[in-house]
């Protein structure tokens, strides 16, 4: 008998986790202690429309319930939890069939820009910043701003909607009929719950959203079982649990804050890269500077930083071999000629306020493959210290996600922080597993394991790293001035 059938035969639950990032949407089979057993993956692929370009909801769809069908064959599935990115809503009807998507009106993909006379309108309509919780930011980010641009698009659509629902409680409704909101992703730049008042805001209130926005709950509330028809259809067990769902950065902040770590900064990396503390007064909170005022899962205040690193690494690099790693002897060629990256290079600002648009490359072009992944990789690592630094240098921080896959950019991290903050101390999460560790500790929170940290290396040996980065430093900041 095969392990998979062991398991099945001694009734071994698994929780599955569906993350829908940006770039790519993953499903995770989780064993009860937290690890990560079996997992697929697929790209979030974008259409371009009238109206807007929006994601492939119908496609996601079949292919999280079809490969919820290929994995429940080798695992038994107990439990299904949602993370997503915190820029992607659905505006949906009454009626949740298991074909097509449930959607009214397509998902709006939030890269792109809005129409001039809508993004000026909905500037003069936007809240205070403590209210909304962040900065204005680039194209669609706000779920708030996709909402008043569908409204003002398509009015028939909002007028006949039951409910607008965020991404991890849209496929929370999908998988079990339920329509909640929840903390974590309305506390991610939605521009609808102020958190520290634990409260709609007043654009909520002002344009009576409040009639299609469903009932808030915690990241762990069990919402029901899964639909029957999706169980049938799809040979899944009908005592699946459906849990409420959460921010995907906010899942990985609550693995390490649930096993009771505090006073720490958690730097999950991806398409953006997001620092995340306990114990920060949101009043600190500088809007110029990317901060936000997150929510942990259960309602309360969590402060943030964030920029859209991941989208400059890709732009940087380019098209890389399979497995392609950053070599150090190009990091140090690159670093003693000054080739280095000003942000930014796309629509966000990120830490450098009017910068978005504005980036470029300022010493000697790299002209290979090998040094645009090696300038990719620090860049990378320059904007994450600037990003976590508003969080406070002396911190602990955690680095986690799939950055770490890349050795060289956890230790050019280390490197160059070491130069701004010698006794602060950083680790990594040796398993990039935190995003759906967190997950399972908010279904099963006595037994997750902790995960296994460990310390990334410095790049002593680079020349003239700290005239780089200090360079680097003041070019960036009067690269939006």
């Amino acid at each position: 008998m095969c392990i998979a059938e062991n398991y099945l035969a001694m009734g071994t639950k698994r929780v599955a986790v569906l993350d829908h990032g940006k770039s790519n949407v993953k499903l995770f089979i989780c064993s009860k202690s937290g690890d990560v057993i079996d997992s697929r993956s697929t790209r979030n692929v974008s259409i371009e429309a009238k109206n807007w370009r929006h994601t492939d909801l119908i496609g996601l769809n079949e292919w999280v319930f079809s490969t919820l069908a290929e994995l429940n064959q080798n695992h038994s599935i107990g439990d299904i939890i949602v993370s997503a990115h915190g820029s992607g809503g659905v505006l949906v009807g009454d009626r949740n069939e298991v074909v097509g998507d449930g959607a009214l009106v397509p998902m709006i993909d939030y890269e792109q820009e809005l129409p001039a006379d809508i993004a000026t309108a909905y500037e003069n309509i936007e809240a205070s910043y403590l209210d909304r919780g962040s900065a204005l930011m680039m194209g669609a980010s706000h779920v708030a701003r996709q909402l008043f641009w569908i409204e003002t698009e398509l009015p028939e659509a909002t007028k006949h909607a039951r409910w607008f629902l965020c991404l991890p409680q849209y496929w929370a409704w999908r998988l079990s009929g339920v329509a909640v909101s929840e903390f974590t992703i309305l506390g991610a730049q939605s521009h609808l719950w102020n958190v520290p008042q634990s409260s709609w805001t007043g654009l909520v209130q002002d344009r009576n959203w409040h009639r299609i926005l469903p009932p808030i709950t915690s990241s762990d509330a069990v919402l029901g079982k899964i639909r029957p028809e999706l169980a049938e259809k799809y040979s899944l067990s009908p005592d699946i649990k459906v849990h409420a769902g959460i921010h995907d950065s906010s899942a990985n902040f609550y693995s390490y804050k649930s096993l009771g770590v505090d006073d720490f900064t958690i730097v999950s990396t991806g398409t953006w890269t997001v620092a995340l503390a306990g114990g920060f007064d949101p009043l600190q909170l500088n809007e110029a500077l990317g901060m936000t005022c997150n929510s942990d899962p259960f309602g309360n205040p969590v402060c943030g930083a964030l920029t859209m690193a991941g989208r400059e690494y890709e732009t940087i690099a380019g098209v890389q071999p399979a497995g392609a790693r950053a070599d150090l002897s190009v990091i140090q060629e690159l670093v003693l000629q000054g080739t280095m990256v000003l942000p930014s290079l796309g629509d966000d600002n990120g830490q450098f306020p009017g910068s978005a648009r504005s980036g470029q490359i300022v010493g000697p072009k790299p002209d290979t493959q090998e040094q645009r992944l090696a300038l990719a990789i620090i860049h990378s690592a320059l904007l994450t210290v600037e990003c976590a630094n508003t969080l406070g240098p002396d911190r602990t921080w955690i680095l986690d996600g799939s950055y770490l896959q890349e050795p060289l950019y956890a230790a050019m991290v280390n490197s160059i922080r070491s130069l701004i903050a010698p006794n602060a101390k950083t680790y990594i999460n040796e398993a990039a597993d935190g995003l759906s560790r967190g997950a399972v500790a908010l279904c099963y929170p006595s037994t997750v394991l902790p995960p296994t940290l460990g310390y990334p290396s410095k790049l002593d040996k680079v020349q003239g790293l700290k005239k780089y980065v200090e360079d680097w430093q003041r070019l960036a900041r009067e690269s939006g001035e």
